[in-house]
């Protein structure tokens, strides 16, 4: 199987650590909060990231400011407030605004992190490396961390980091309480994708709002899994839908390249449709694609963990949020599961010219079956009442 390895360095609770600046060879000293949950799992905070989501707090972006679902950023905006009229900080938050229009926001927020120290003075890896791996929309990699150093020196960043070390603690309770599942859920993902992962960061944040980001990132040699998560109940759903966005993401690309398969899907978009998807971050062919794939594996994968009847509610509510053709997508991925292929991307000619079938011929998909045979057993389903079930 195909090794995906994330090289952590840091196993203690909570203590001053050193990571080492790729660039330099130096040691840089930080105060990242990261438990150690196994071998293969651990999870805490990241400073890197909570210091660009905080300019990007601070910059206006919408979704770094979601104040519903009991999310309170008054620790940021007071200890923050004071610097506004610095201009480091005015500058890094110019700059940011500018990205926006380039689409810096949401995941590329985590992604952008992950190439950063964690004290954000310099750049993990070689700058081409960088340039060709991390998402466009972050634009220069040498530009950016240029302003997110001189903001986190100019308020003194570190500081702040450390007097919510306690937040990120709690934030991280849910996850630790659930260890035992987590473990089992990284063995499912690895038999289903037949693919080991060697190692998980977990990174849990307050200032992320209500998001979920399925990061990742090379560093040359591997694939470094680094998911983000927001503070939330445990949802099993949750964690294998953002841990499984890497492997997704080769089908994806694959069947991106297939233009009877995009044309088909344009097609199946509505001008509402695309609209409703657009405003959730999902824009365009590639935007519901990337997002209904990963959704289908993740919900193929929760067979192991759902009943009969939690699953059709997932594949309900993925419906209901706009990805119309998640059913058709889930039941084409079980002949993924239960087949003889070696991996997504064998599978994939079979998927593509399976789902543009389905695509030309909208009245003949798994939807209805897939109800009839399923939806018939909800306990206060009215055909119940009458008898049927």
């Amino acid at each position: 199987m195909k090794k995906i390895t994330l090289l952590l360095l840091f196993t203690l609770c909570l203590s001053v650590c050193f990571a080492k600046n790729y660039t330099t060879g130096k040691n840089v000293p930080c105060s990242e909060y990261q438990v150690r949950l196994s071998d293969k799992l651990y999870i805490g905070s990241s400073e890197s990231f909570e210091c660009l989501a905080t300019i990007a707090h601070l910059a206006g972006f919408e979704e770094y400011n979601q104040t519903y679902n009991g999310i309170d950023y008054s620790a940021w905006d007071e200890y923050f407030s004071k610097y506004l009229n610095n201009k480091d900080v005015q500058a890094a938050i110019k700059y940011f605004k500018k990205l926006r229009n380039i689409g810096f926001s949401y995941d590329a927020i985590a992604n952008a992190s992950s190439y950063m120290t964690p004290d954000c003075q310099s750049l993990k890896y070689d700058t081409k490396l960088i340039k060709k791996h991390m998402q466009k929309r972050c634009g220069n990699p040498e530009k950016l961390v240029s302003y997110v150093s001189k903001f986190y020196e100019a308020t003194n960043f570190d500081s702040f980091y450390i007097s919510q070390l306690e937040n990120y603690k709690s934030l991280c309770k849910v996850y630790i309480d659930n260890s035992n599942t987590l473990n089992t859920a990284i063995s499912e993902i690895e038999n289903y994708f037949n693919k080991e992962i060697d190692t998980v960061f977990i990174c849990v944040s307050e200032i992320i709002g209500y998001n979920n980001y399925g990061n990742s990132f090379f560093d040359g040699k591997s694939t470094h899994f680094n998911p983000h998560y927001c503070r939330s109940n445990f949802d099993i759903n949750l964690f294998i839908h953002e841990l499984s966005h890497p492997f997704s993401s080769e089908i994806v690309e694959k069947s991106m390249k297939n233009k009877n398969l995009t044309k088909a899907i344009d097609n199946r978009l509505t001008k509402n449709l695309e609209n409703k998807l657009s405003q959730d971050a999902y824009p365009g062919v590639f935007g519901y694609l990337n997002e209904m794939l990963n959704r289908a594996n993740t919900i193929v994968i929760l067979e192991q963990f759902l009943d009969e009847i939690q699953i059709t509610e997932a594949l309900l509510y993925d419906f209901s949020y706009g990805f119309v053709d998640i059913f058709t997508v889930y039941e084409i991925f079980k002949e993924y599961k239960n087949g003889n292929y070696t991996n997504q991307l064998d599978f994939s000619p079979y998927f593509e010219q399976k789902y543009i079938e389905k695509l030309k011929n909208p009245n003949d998909n798994y939807l209805f079956s897939f109800l009839i045979h399923h939806f018939l057993f909800f306990p206060n389903n009215p055909l119940c009442w009458l008898g049927y079930c």
